[in-house]
């Protein structure tokens, strides 16, 4: 069978597209053309986002820690969507800087000042996030948590990674001309458990291990343990109607159905795509913004 190929193919490269007859022209064929293939880079561990626009943070593309890890324990809802993807559109505050040191001149009605270089601020990120299912729930507790540990380094009993500072994760947004992989800290994460709406139940213990057979670590102690090492005795009787109903599960855990969540990041630009990459022009185009420069 004859194909058609597209040597101009955007993706630079492609394959062969599929051949269906020509119902007009009985013995001939036509071609719907060339299915591109999606590039490696683009792909993200093989998850295309295609026209995709949502403002996702997640880590590098060769990152093995957090959910990327051997063991994602309660991050593993963020696996399949290589990180945290904002369900809402999100506010973002960005602030670009160019500081200026003051002179005062003598016998003059105004100062001067020299340019002392350029910076751009924190980036302020609030947004929204729902769950109305246990899955969604899954999935909020995962996107608090990978905030969490993303402020925190490698210590105690991690082994060769002890020292190691908290991942870089990278931003993407609102099309590749305003954030395209650029990448950043996580400086501070806030957020509030609202006493005015449901809450919702996750799945019974997640991915994690029970508490039977989750390792314990080296001066671990359970709740109890805590509470009878300090010399407490036992508490009121529990007397009152439907005491012994099970209301929960020791497993789950409990998200709001809906939360505000707050970040600040702090951009990261390294020494050498300063001096290698960086171009006023190339950044005035708009090619500079689809390297992820800020």
């Amino acid at each position: 069978m004859a194909v058609s190929q597209n040597p101009n193919s955007p993706y630079g490269t492609y394959e062969d597209g599929p051949v269906i007859p020509d119902i007009l022209n009985s013995g001939s064929e036509i071609s719907l053309g060339t299915i591109p293939k999606v590039e490696v880079v683009a792909q993200r561990l093989g998850r295309a986002t295609g026209d995709d626009w949502r403002v996702r943070l997640r880590l590098g593309p060769q990152s093995e820690v957090l959910y990327a890890g051997a063991d994602p324990g309660i991050l593993s809802p963020l696996i399949e969507t290589d990180g945290v993807i904002f369900p809402y559109t999100p506010t973002v505050q960005v602030n670009h800087r160019a500081n200026y040191a003051k002179t005062d001149l003598v016998h003059s009605n105004y100062p001067a000042y020299f340019y002392s270089g350029s910076e751009i601020s924190d980036i302020q990120i609030n947004a929204k996030f729902t769950a109305q299912s246990t899955s969604e729930a899954d999935y909020l507790q995962a996107v608090m948590h990978f905030f969490k540990c993303t402020t925190k380094m490698f210590y105690g009993q991690d082994g060769v990674k002890n020292g190691t500072p908290p991942p870089l994760v990278y931003l993407s947004g609102f099309g590749p001309d305003q954030f395209n992989e650029h990448s950043c800290v996580v400086n501070s994460f806030n957020y509030t458990l609202p006493d005015g709406v449901n809450y919702i139940r996750t799945s019974p213990g997640g991915s994690i291990p029970s508490a039977v057979a989750r390792p314990k670590l080296v001066g671990y102690q359970t709740p109890l343990q805590r509470l009878f090492s300090i010399g407490t005795t036992k508490g009121a009787e529990q007397t009152y109607m439907g005491a012994n109903t099970n209301l929960g599960n020791e497993e789950s855990s409990y998200v709001p159905t809906v939360i505000e969540l707050s970040l600040t990041l702090i951009p990261i630009v390294n020494r050498y795509k300063q001096s290698n990459e960086f171009s006023l022009e190339k950044y005035a185009s708009g090619a500079g913004l689809r390297r992820g420069i800020w």
